[in-house]
């Protein structure tokens, strides 16, 4: 029996943040973060196990595939099986680590 579990991409909505003293904090994109949209997208890569997948949130799917696709395949070297679709109501791309 294969245990497979989901995981959830933390989306930070903004590129800046309101420091309170009438600056903004700039959010800086971190080398495994994604942002096919221009939005900032934090996925937990190092609790991935083989056999879980991770639900990325986004429109420009395209963009999304290629940056995951980096990040996975060429930094991790991970077997990747990645589809970009509609889950709910929610455009975006689903990703499973293979074996």
């Amino acid at each position: 029996m294969k245990l497979m579990k989901l995981m959830k991409a933390k989306i930070v909505y903004t590129n800046s943040i309101y420091s309170g003293a009438g600056q903004m904090a700039n959010l800086t994109l971190r080398t495994y973060d994604l942002n096919p949209d221009g939005v900032r997208i934090v996925v937990d890569w190092s609790s991935m196990v083989v056999g879980s997948s991770v639900f990325v949130p986004c429109i420009n799917t395209d963009k999304a595939l290629q940056q995951i696709k980096r990040i996975c395949v060429d930094d991790m070297e991970w077997d990747i099986r990645a589809r970009s679709g509609l889950e709910g109501n929610f455009s975006g791309v689903r990703v499973w680590r293979l074996v």
